[in-house]
Formats: structure tokens, sequence, C-alpha cells
């Protein structure tokens, strides 16, 4: 299992007034699958879900915490630099 870590900059969430609770929650909510729907169409049931793991820095750093008072989404990138850390339990950060 990878580990991230985002460092967020207390002045961008200030200016953005954007908690860190609401940060967490968005991240949590984008790394999970999400339940779907069976639909039966010409005799064939399909199952739809979605499925959504944060795979990459990118996928990480492109999660929407929300929008600036124009509409403009905020983006994890917005609030602070990313990155991927050691797999679980082998070693610490650099």
């Amino acid at each position: 299992m990878r580990e991230y870590q985002i460092d967020l900059d207390p002045n961008r969430l200030f200016a953005y007034n954007i908690k860190v609770g609401k940060v967490i929650d968005a991240v949590k909510a984008s790394n999970k699958d999400v339940g779907g729907r069976l639909i039966e169409q010409a005799d064939a049931e399909y199952l739809i879900r979605g499925r959504g793991y944060v795979k990459s820095k990118e996928d990480l750093e492109n999660i929407v915490i929300g929008a600036d008072m124009r509409g403009t989404p905020i983006y994890i990138k917005n609030l602070g630099p990313s990155r991927w850390g050691a797999p679980s339990g082998e070693g610490s950060w650099i």
C-alpha cells in the first residue's frame, strides 16, 4: 500500500476559507468504491459502479475541494504540494 502526503499551506487554506477537515473528507471520498446500479437492456444485465482510487500524484492533486466565489474549482494542488511516500512500514519521508 502506498502512502501520500499533502503539505497544506495555512495561508492558502485561509485565503480560500477551507478547513483541514474539508480536505480530509474530499480525499477520503475520492479514494473509495462507489455503489452502483443494475441496468437491464436487451436481455442483458450491466452492473455500473465507480472506482475512485488515487493511482498517481496527478490523481491526488486534481481532487476538487470546493469552488471559489467565482465558481472556479479549488484543487488539492492549489492548497500545497503533495508527494508519494514509501510503502507502509518501509521507511520514512525524505
